[in-house]
């Protein structure tokens, strides 16, 4: 007879050995949605290869998405994420989104920082600054992030303050607090009810 500690020993390994063979969801989730440009796609309906799809019900998937997860099934032929939301609720693309446009903003302005012997503080060295903030937010528009009017312009709006309006006592500590941006996030169509009428 094997002794108990080498027969855990043994279930521990083939545990192990299972799991580090047994394709991993959330892998398939990240190796999915890693390479794609945020603003660009919604985790819903993500398709995942490579992973079994559970068989659940409705009810089921409900109570998956009201203890803050998602899960993965099949629909219209293809094994999909269920939901695209992260445990805080929070939709995921959005907060892909907001850290595009945050690390964009602070990365292009540091950027400029870097790039010049000063910015002056004036209208024109401000300027500089508000391009920088006008640039990130075309480009998380390009991306699918912020929603186009009826016209398919962007909508978002960018105010920096010019140097008469900024408060003197930063002005002499050499910190610009005036930059304000706002846009209308796209968002995603993640359910459709279609009503239909037969007339004979």
């Amino acid at each position: 007879m094997i002794p108990r500690k080498e027969r855990l020993a043994a279930a521990a390994k083939a545990a192990a050995d299972a799991a580090a063979t047994a394709p991993c969801a959330a892998a398939a989730l990240v190796g999915a949605s890693a390479g794609r440009t945020p603003g660009s796609f919604t985790y819903k309906n993500l398709i995942l290869k490579g992973i079994p799809v559970l068989e659940l019900t409705n009810s089921e998937i409900n109570e998956i998405h009201a203890a803050g997860a998602i899960t993965f099934v099949t629909k219209a032929g293809d094994n999909v994420t269920t939901e695209g939301k992260a445990a805080s609720g929070e939709y995921i693309d959005i907060v892909d989104s907001k850290d595009f446009i945050i690390s964009n903003m602070e990365y292009g302005t540091q950027k400029l920082l870097n790039s010049l012997p000063k910015i002056p503080y004036d209208n024109t060295g401000i300027a500089q600054l508000e391009n920088v903030a006008i640039n990130v937010l075309k480009a998380a528009f390009d991306n699918g992030i912020i929603a186009a009017d009826e016209d398919g312009s962007p909508m978002f709006s960018v105010n920096y303050a010019m140097r008469d309006e900024v408060n003197p006592a930063d002005r002499s500590e050499r910190q610009y607090l005036g930059g304000r941006f706002s846009f209308v996030l796209a968002g995603a169509v993640h359910n459709v009810t279609v009503t239909g009428e037969l007339i004979i």
